[in-house]
């Protein structure tokens, strides 16, 4: 099956992090620059679906990649995003993921020099051997084009944080097939911290929290604070988590009808850690509890 990379922008490695490959992931560290030259090289002579201009910027922030094995690179786009949602689960900070290709950076660092039998000779000896034009083509396409995200947490992953992601993510894949609903929830974890006006981000996340309550119509913040507080039900003090979830429902409300002069990160980040507390829960229960379920647990 085709391995497909995905430079993870941002994020650093921790101290003693080493490559990981646990199927259909794997963490790749980056080892080279790669040269204007390189991907000049990549333009004229393999197959770049984005201009090579904006690879250079982008590969400036990238100090890692991941790797996915899947049969076509929508299926591995996909993938990503798995993985990606339960990287924020696990406390890892907003990141983007620009492109996606089908060869490591590691790769075709040095791919201009190797190409040419005058300018091998000045690559450090670990870089002259590896891919040429000849061997085969790199192929690269459009995924996250943005340089614009809301950061705020840690943006150092470990290889130990990384393995439990790839973890989570195997169990989330097979509720996802099963309900329709945890696609919105994943989606909207990876996309609401590109959505960088934050009143914007903040009723992106609420719409995906309010999928899983979908007969509430009365008294919402009341019984969407209520079911929020049963489904985290594993938290120490549920009342003050309760208080907690009313008040962001109010936040939420007021943005929505246009009551807000400006939203603080702060507020963003209390509507983002629920949305990360949510698909938390759903992965420890096994499944999405019904409104009822979640009742007679309070109750019973």
């Amino acid at each position: 099956m085709p391995n497909y990379y995905i430079p993870a922008l941002f994020l650093v490695p921790g101290d003693n992090c080493k490559d990981v490959r646990v199927e259909p992931y794997g963490l790749v560290l980056r080892k080279w620059d790669v040269t204007i030259f390189d991907l000049a090289t990549l333009e004229t002579k393999h197959s770049l679906h984005i201009p090579y201009e904006m690879m250079t910027i982008f590969l400036r922030n990238c100090n890692m990649e991941f790797v996915i094995s899947a049969p076509t690179v929508e299926k591995a786009k996909l993938e990503a995003r798995v993985l990606k949602a339960m990287l924020y689960i696990n406390g890892v900070a907003p990141h983007i993921l620009p492109f996606i290709s089908t060869h490591s950076i590691n790769d075709y660092a040095g791919i201009n020099c190797r190409d040419s039998e005058f300018l091998k000779d000045t690559l450090p000896n670990e870089l002259k051997e590896g891919l040429t034009s000849k061997d085969g083509k790199v192929e690269v396409w459009p995924f996250e084009l943005t340089l614009q995200t809301i950061i705020d947490g840690n943006l150092i992953l470990t290889d130990t944080v990384f393995k439990q992601a790839v973890a989570n993510a195997r169990v989330w894949s097979k509720l996802n097939d099963s309900n329709a609903v945890l696609r919105i929830m994943q989606d909207s974890l990876t996309t609401a911290p590109l959505i960088v006006d934050k009143g914007q981000s903040i009723l992106h996340i609420w719409t995906a929290i309010e999928s899983i309550f979908p007969s509430v119509n009365q008294e919402i913040s009341f019984r969407v604070a209520l079911y929020l507080s049963q489904l985290n039900k594993n938290i120490n003090n549920r009342y003050t988590y309760f208080i907690g979830v009313k008040k962001a429902y109010k936040t939420r409300s007021k943005i929505a009808h246009g009551n807000f002069d400006e939203v603080t990160i702060e507020e963003w980040r209390i509507a983002w850690d629920l949305l990360k507390d949510v698909c938390r829960s759903i992965l420890e229960r096994g499944e999405i509890p019904k409104e009822e379920d979640l009742l007679k647990e309070l109750l019973l």
